[in-house]
C-alpha cells in the first residue's frame, strides 16, 4: 500500500487493535513506511525521526524471546534491517561514527543471517518472506560495497566487509521477482544500479536489457509509485525515446499530486525537453524550476546545471538578453557540495564575465579616455569573476583576480588624485573608478587586524575614511554606479555592530542617502529593506512596517519574499505584536520545512515564533516547534548554532524558559536596545510580569536581568540587574553569559565616563570568546577600538 503512495492506509493496517506497538515485526514495517514516505516527499529532515523510530524497533526487538528457530531468524532480521536503517540516517545526518558502528553491526548481522540462505535448516524451513528479507540486506551489503573504491575497500575489508558484485544483484533479484514486503525497494535498488552509474564504453545496453523487465513489472504492481516512473524516464532517455520518457514523467507527476516531490520531477521533464531540442519546452520548464527556488531563498542540487540549461535554450531561442540575466545570477545559487554544479557555475562565470574582460583587452586605443574606459571595463570583469570564483570556494583563482582588480583599480585612482589636463574624463569613468577603489578600501577595512597584515604584503590597503568618501562621492552623482554605491553606504551604516555610542553616527549618515535611494528607485525592494534596518534602529516599528510593506509589494514580480517576510516578522516581534510575528514566522517556517530546505537563520526563527506562541499561552503550539529545531540549525552561523543551543536547554527546562524566549530572541539580535519610547514601557511590563509568574531557573533569571538592563529607564536599577545577574552567571558558571553581561557594564561604565572601569570588563568578558557568536566578537573589537580613542 506505501508503494502506492496510501502511506495512511498502510499504517492503519499495521496499527489495528495497537499491533505495531506490541509486535516487533509490525513496528519495523510502521517505521519502513514513514521512511519510504520520507523517500517519496524528499524529506531529508525527517531522517532523524527515522533513526529514532529504528532504533525503538531495534531495541524492543533484542527484548523479544525466542522458542523457536524461525522466531529467532524473524527477531535477528528485524535487528538487522533496523540497524542497517539508523546506519544509514545517521551517515546522513553526518554522524559518521555511529553510523561506521552502526553500518558494522549491520553487516555482521546480515553476514550470519546468509547461513540460512547457503545451508537452509532442512527441518524447520523459513517462510519466504524472512528469506527475501535476508537476501535483500545482504544483497544491498554485497552491490552498494562494489561501487567503494578499490583503496577505500582496502580499508573496509581490515573490517570484515566483502564486496561481491555478482552475488549481491542475484539475491536482489531474487527479490525482485519475488511478492515480499522488500521486492518494492530491491526493485528500484536494481534499478537505481543499472539507470544510473556511468556506462563503459560499449554503452548502456546490456544495463538496460536487464532493467527492461523489471521496469515492467514495477509499473504494473505499483502504478501510483513516482520513483518507477522515474526510473522509466531515465530507461526512455538512455533509448533515445523523449516522447515515451516525457509520457513517463508526466505520470510520475501526476502520481506525485498529493505529495512534495514536484521540483526534482520537473527538472526531469526540463532534461527530457532539452534532449529533445524542444527549446521553448524546455525554456518554460527551467523557468518554473528556477522561479520556485529563487522566491524560496534555496540552492536546489542542480540550480547552476538548470540555470545554464535555461540560458542556453534562451539563447537559441534568440533571446539573449533573458539568457546572459540569467547567467549573471548563477553565482548566487551554485551548489558547492557537487563538483558537477560547481564547474557549470564556472562555465557560467567565464561566460559572463571572462568574455568581456578577454574582449576588451584586446580592444587597440587611440585616446585616454579609450584607453581609461577599456581599463575600466577589464578591472570591474575581473573583479567580479573574483567575486565569483570566491563564492565557488576557488580560493586561489579568486585570490589571483582579487590582486589583479586590485591593481588595476589602484593604477585607475592616479586619474582621480591627479586628473589629467588635456583630456578631462567623463563623469561616468571617474565615478567607475571611484566606485571600484572606495568599494576595496572600504571592504578592506573590515577585514580583521591579523589577516590585514598578511594582505598588506601583497600590496592591499585598507583606508575607511577614503574609501567611504570615494562611495559617497559616487552615491551622490547620477552615474551608472550611483545605486550599487548607495547599496554599499547604506549596508555599511546599517548592518555593522554598532560601538558603546549607538548607532547615532551612522544613522545620521545612512538618513539622507536613503531619502535620496527611495524617491531615485521607488521600484527597488533593496532600498526599502534598508528603509526598514534604518527605522528599526530609530525604533519606528510603524514607519519600519510601512517600509518593507513597500519591498513586498516592490518584489512582487521577483524572488525576494522570504527574505522580505522575515524582516516583517523581526519588526513585528520588536513591535510586541505577538499575534503578527506569530503568523509571519510561521508562514516562513512552513515555507522551508515543505522544500526541506534550512533557512539562513532557521533556527533563530523558529525560537522567535515559540517565543511568540509561548507569549500568547499556546504552550504545546511552542514546545513543538522547538523539538524541530535542532534539525534545521543552519551549522555554518555562529548565530544560529547559539539559538539551536538554546532551543535544546529550553526544551529542557520548559517551565522556566519558555516564555523568555520572545525576550531571548530580542537581545540576540539586538532589537530589543533600539525600542522605541511607546514599545519600551510595554516590553518591560510584560518582562516584569512574565518574570514574576513563571517558575525561576538560572537561565531565566540571568535573561530577565540582561534584559530588564536594557529596556529600565532607571540607569541605577539597570546597574544593580547587571551586577546581580553577573554574580548570579559566576555562582553557577554559565560561561555561556559572562561575555554578555560584561558588555552591558562596560557600555554602562563608559556612559557614565568611568573608562577604566570600562575597560577592565572588556578585558574580563574578552576571556570568554569561545562563546561568542561572531557579531559579539565585532562589537568588542569596535567597542575596544573605542576605548583606545578615548
Amino acid at each position: 500500500m506505501c508503494w502506492n503512495n496510501d502511506f495512511d492506509g498502510a499504517r492503519a493496517m499495521l496499527a489495528e487493535n495497537g499491533a505495531h506497538k506490541r509486535v516487533p515485526r509490525y513496528g519495523m514495517e510502521w517505521a519502513c513506511v514513514g521512511l519510504v514516505e520520507s523517500l517519496m516527499k524528499g524529506d531529508e529532515k525527517g531522517r532523524a525521526r527515522d533513526v529514532e523510530r529504528f532504533q525503538e524497533v531495534a531495541d524492543a526487538a533484542e527484548k523479544v524471546k525466542c522458542t523457536g528457530l524461525v522466531e529467532k531468524v524473524e527477531r535477528d532480521v528485524i535487528v538487522a534491517d533496523a540497524t542497517l536503517n539508523i546506519a544509514v540516517g545517521q551517515l546522513q545526518l553526518n554522524q559518521y561514527i555511529k553510523g561506521g558502528y552502526h553500518f558494522h553491526k549491520a553487516w555482521k548481522a546480515y553476514k550470519h543471517l546468509e547461513t540460512y540462505i547457503l545451508q537452509p535448516p532442512r527441518d524447520t524451513p523459513l517462510p519466504p518472506d524472512l528469506t527475501d528479507s535476508i537476501k535483500y540486506g545482504v544483497g544491498a551489503f554485497y552491490t552498494c560495497l562494489s561501487l567503494v573504491p578499490f583503496g577505500a575497500m582496502q580499508v573496509l575489508s581490515f573490517f570484515g566487509f566483502v564486496a561481491s558484485p555478482l552475488v549481491g544483484l542475484q539475491y536482489l533479484t531474487d527479490v525482485a521477482n519475488g511478492h515480499s514486503v522488500r521486492s518494492p525497494v530491491a526493485m528500484l535498488l536494481l534499478l537505481a544500479y543499472y539507470l544510473t552509474l556511468p556506462s563503459s564504453f560499449e554503452g548502456p545496453t546490456e544495463s538496460l536489457t536487464k532493467a527492461a523487465p523489471l521496469l515492467e513489472i514495477a509499473v504494473k504492481r505499483y502504478p501510483k509509485n513516482s520513483l518507477f516512473y522515474i526510473c522509466e524516464n531515465l530507461y526512455r532517455r538512455k533509448r533515445g525515446d523523449c516522447g515515451k520518457a516525457l509520457v513517463a514523467i508526466d505520470k510520475a507527476i501526476e502520481n506525485a499530486g498529493a505529495i512534495d516531490l514536484p521540483m526534482v520531477l520537473k527538472y526531469l521533464k526540463a532534461e527530457t525537453h532539452i534532449m529533445a531540442c524542444d527549446w521553448e519546452a524546455a525554456s518554460d520548464a527551467f523557468n518554473d524550476i528556477i522561479t520556485n527556488f529563487m522566491r524560496h531563498n534555496v540552492a536546489f542540487e542542480r540550480s547552476a546545471q538548470m540555470m545554464v540549461g535555461y540560458a542556453g535554450s534562451e539563447a537559441i531561442l534568440g533571446r539573449r538578453k533573458s539568457a546572459l540575466s540569467m547567467l549573471q545570477k548563477v553565482r548566487n545559487y551554485v551548489n558547492k557540495k557537487s563538483s558537477a554544479d560547481k564547474a557549470f557555475g564556472e562555465y557560467a562565470a567565464r561566460c559572463l564575465f571572462q568574455e568581456v574582460a578577454d574582449a576588451a583587452e584586446k580592444v587597440k586605443c587611440t585616446g585616454l579616455v579609450e584607453k581609461v574606459e577599456r581599463d575600466v571595463i577589464v578591472a570591474d570583469a575581473t573583479l567580479n569573476i573574483a567575486v565569483g570564483q570566491l563564492q565557488l570556494n576557488q580560493y586561489i583563482k579568486g585570490g589571483y583576480h582579487f590582486h589583479k582588480a586590485w591593481k588595476a583599480y589602484k593604477h585607475l585612482e592616479t586619474y582621480i588624485l591627479q586628473p589629467p589636463r588635456d583630456t578631462p574624463l567623463p563623469p561616468d569613468l571617474t565615478d567607475s573608478i571611484k566606485y571600484g577603489v572606495g568599494a576595496f578600501y572600504t571592504c578592506l577595512s573590515l577585514v580583521p587586524f591579523g589577516a590585514m597584515q598578511v594582505l598588506s604584503f601583497f600590496g592591499f590597503v585598507a583606508s575607511p575614511l577614503v574609501g567611504l568618501q570615494y562611495l559617497t562621492d559616487v552615491a551622490n552623482g547620477h552615474s551608472v554606479r550611483s545605486p550599487v554605491a548607495m547599496l554599499l553606504l547604506l549596508a555599511y551604516y546599517l548592518t555593522l555592530p554598532s560601538s558603546f555610542e549607538g548607532p547615532t553616527e551612522s544613522l545620521t549618515k545612512a538618513a539622507p542617502l536613503l531619502e535620496i535611494a527611495v524617491k531615485r528607485y521607488p521600484k527597488n525592494s533593496l532600498f526599502y529593506i534598508c528603509e526598514n534596518l534604518y527605522r528599526r534602529k530609530r525604533g519606528d516599528c510603524g514607519k519600519a512596517l510601512v517600509a518593507i510593506d513597500k519591498a513586498i509589494e516592490n518584489a512582487g514580480a521577483i524572488d525576494l519574499p522570504m527574505v522580505l517576510k522575515y524582516l516583517k516578522a523581526e519588526t513585528h516581534i520588536m513591535a510586541c505584536d505577538w499575534e503578527a510575528a506569530s503568523d509571519a514566522f510561521n508562514d516562513i517556517i512552513t515555507n522551508f520545512m515543505r522544500h526541506n530546505v534550512a533557512f539562513e537563520r532557521s533556527a533563530q526563527m523558529m525560537v522567535g515564533y515559540a517565543g511568540s506562541e509561548a507569549i500568547l499561552g499556546r504552550r504545546k503550539s511552542a514546545l513543538s516547534m522547538l523539538q524541530k529545531v535542532r534539525n534545521y540549525v543552519n551549522k555554518k552561523s555562529s548565530a544560529d548554532k547559539a539559538f539551536g543551543e538554546y532551543a535544546a536547554r529550553c526544551l529542557a527546562d520548559p517551565e522556566s524558559l519558555l516564555e523568555m524566549s520572545a525576550f531571548y530572541y530580542l537581545y540576540a539580535v539586538r532589537d530589543l536596545h533600539h525600542l522605541g519610547d511607546t514599545a519600551r514601557p510595554n516590553a518591560e511590563s510584560l518582562l516584569r510580569s512574565i518574570h514574576s509568574t513563571a517558575s525561576h531557573s538560572t537561565e531565566s533569571d540571568l535573561i530577565y536581568y540582561l534584559c530588564l538592563s536594557v529596556v529600565t529607564e532607571d540607569s541605577l536599577e539597570a546597574l544593580r540587574a547587571l551586577q546581580t545577574g553577573l554574580r548570579v552567571a559566576k555562582a553557577h558558571h554559565v560561561e555561556c553569559y559572562y561575555h554578555m553581561f560584561h558588555y552591558e557594564l562596560a557600555e554602562l561604565c563608559y556612559k557614565k565616563g568611568e573608562f577604566r572601569a570600562s575597560e577592565q570588563h572588556l578585558h574580563e568578558g574578552a576571556k570568554h570568546k569561545g562563546m561568542m557568536t561572531g557579531s559579539w566578537e565585532n562589537r568588542y573589537k569596535l567597542a575596544e577600538m573605542q576605548l583606545k580613542r578615548v
